[in-house]
């Protein structure tokens, strides 16, 4: 029967004509056509670019992570098509540290065609990922309680490993443990973290630190203090000026009376007393009580407050 038909030019006619228009349908890029042929073209952005093979002592420094894709498909497929329907990529399998130009690939679902991947290629910056041993520094904050002092400081481990891209690592310039020596009083075992820094104290992050924190001992001693001499005087009170006429001091009284001492023995042989600071009597005219300031020989200091309370009894002159 087919051969028949093969015969007849009007069959073989028809059929040509048939086959040609569904192949038209087939690669028409319109909207027009058969029903289940309908072909649209759709435009999909911010689809994120995956990377493929890249070698394990390699990172990347700086790449596009998206583009924009043109895509096209029968209508039913394209609604509801997102960028996580697609898979875009670029393959970095040959590829060393430096930078690069990188076609971008990708792939779709059944029965939807890529287009173009806007841009078609992107600058791919690959770093390589380097070692170093670094010793660490110990660095102190804070002061120890009075009257101590930091003798020894030893860290454990002494060396450490750094790991890391080549451009982040090459300006590390010391690696810190950092020691909160506030209020110790004595020997202390601490375990602190590491802090990779540059040449002006600032942290570098990114890096991996193997062990991450180290034991640091810290030693204490005790400063004995020398105990000062005491020598107890009179407190004198420093008057000047003069009552207005008819007036007079009839009692001065200090309180306290007597005050300790305390410094360098051969400095306080000298001393007998400690005086007020001035107490200026001009244009008083009536009994008063006063705070002021006692005045200390250098070198020298009291137990106390250097502060006494005065008191001036002023009346009529007597005939």
């Amino acid at each position: 029967m087919i051969d028949r038909l093969l015969q007849n030019n009007t069959a073989v006619k028809i059929l040509s004509i048939i086959l040609a228009f569904i192949l038209w349908l087939y690669i028409a890029g319109d909207t027009t056509g058969a029903p289940g042929f309908d072909l649209t073209r759709d435009f999909i952005r911010g689809v994120t670019v995956e990377t493929y093979n890249l070698a394990g002592n390699l990172e990347i420094a700086d790449m596009v992570e998206e583009v924009d894709v043109a895509v096209q498909g029968p209508s039913e497929r394209l609604v509801g098509l997102t960028p996580d329907d697609l898979e875009i990529y670029v393959d970095l399998g040959e590829l060393r540290g430096g930078e690069h130009q990188v076609k971008v690939r990708g792939n779709a679902p059944y029965g939807v065609e890529i287009e173009n991947i806007y841009p078609s290629q992107i600058q791919v910056v690959i770093d390589e990922i380097i070692t170093r041993q670094m010793e660490v520094t110990p660095q102190l904050e804070g002061e120890p309680v009075e009257g101590y002092v930091i003798s020894d400081v030893q860290v454990e481990p002494e060396t450490i490993l750094l790991e890391g891209a080549s451009r982040i690592l090459v300006n590390v310039e010391e690696l810190w443990a950092v020691v909160n020596i506030s209020e110790i009083e004595e020997d202390s075992d601490l375990t602190v973290p590491l802090k990779p820094v540059d040449d002006t104290g600032e942290e570098i992050t990114g890096l991996e630190i193997t062990p991450s924190e180290v034991e640091v001992f810290v030693s204490v001693d005790y400063l004995e203090k020398e105990v000062p001499f005491e020598k107890e005087v009179p407190v004198e009170v420093n008057i000047e000026g003069e009552l207005p006429e008819g007036l007079e001091i009839k009692s001065i009284e200090v309180e306290p009376e007597r005050v300790v001492l305390l410094g360098d023995e051969e400095l306080l042989e000298e001393v007998n007393k400690v005086k007020t600071a001035v107490l200026d009597l001009s244009d008083k005219e009536e009994t008063f009580s006063q705070e002021i300031e006692l005045e200390v020989l250098q070198g020298t200091s009291l137990e106390i407050e250097p502060r006494a309370s005065v008191m001036v009894v002023i009346g009529p002159v007597e005939e």
